[in-house]
């Protein structure tokens, strides 16, 4: 039984929607649960659709403890059973692999810049000069990019630990609240979701400081808000 609920938990997570279209007419788009799909398909949305794909679910696990309760009788349906279990599962597998070589063969076909370095799909110039905010900014927008967005753990993982291999300094990203005071813009145009990566009481800075960096010292590269008119190192990002 643990077996069986464990293919479940898995089948559950793993699984993506299908689109199809409905057989009564209407032009709402249903998502179909499939353990395996073509991943060059867009997945589906299932705000909407999460009655469906608990119905799908359910339907699953059904099936599957109706094979259980069947196998009791015999060693045949046992065999059954596990087969069915092992179907779903090298599914799964065969679709996470596919995924991977799909993400490999994106990077592989990206080409950076000169002077850029790729990284999850984006490239990355860090400078070897210091200058103002709003010169970095305007630097990065000349070369077709903008001053850095770090939304994730990795991206900011990456980029600081480039930074203590090089300059040790302190360096821009693109975030600031120069608009509206504590809404945070980052260079793309959204608002930063969360708490952020910020150094200990940070930020701090009221209307006086509304750009954010790299803090090298005591904040050991979390971000920090400073006036924008420092000149610091800064980094640059193109979207691959």
């Amino acid at each position: 039984m643990f077996l069986v609920c464990l293919v479940l938990v898995v089948f559950a997570l793993g699984c993506r929607g299908l689109r199809a279209v409905p057989d009564d007419g209407s032009s709402e788009e249903k998502c179909v649960c499939n353990p395996v799909v073509n991943v060059g398909s867009p997945p589906c949305n299932y705000d909407g659709h999460m009655a469906d794909l608990q119905t799908v679910l359910i339907a699953q696990q059904a099936h599957i403890t109706r094979l259980q309760n069947n196998s009791e009788g015999s060693e045949s349906q046992l065999l059954n059973l596990l087969a069915e279990q092992k179907k779903i599962t090298d599914s799964l597998k065969e679709r996470v692999e596919q995924l991977e070589e799909r993400i490999r063969s994106k990077d592989a076909v990206i080409t950076c810049p000169a002077r850029y370095e790729l990284f999850k799909g984006t490239c990355y110039r860090f400078s070897t000069d210091q200058k103002p905010y709003n010169e970095s900014q305007h630097t990065c927008n000349e070369e077709g990019g903008r001053l850095a967005t770090v939304k994730t753990n990795e991206t900011h993982n990456f980029l600081t630990n480039h930074v203590r291999a090089t300059t040790k300094a302190h360096t821009w990203i693109g975030l600031s609240d120069v608009e509206t005071e504590g809404v945070w813009i980052w260079e793309d145009g959204t608002v930063l979701v969360g708490d952020g990566i910020w150094g200990t009481n940070e930020p701090n800075g009221g209307t006086r400081e509304n750009c954010v960096h790299f803090y090298h010292g005591v904040y050991n590269y979390r971000w920090n808000d400073v006036p924008c008119a420092r000149s610091y190192f800064y980094i640059c990002e193109i979207q691959g």
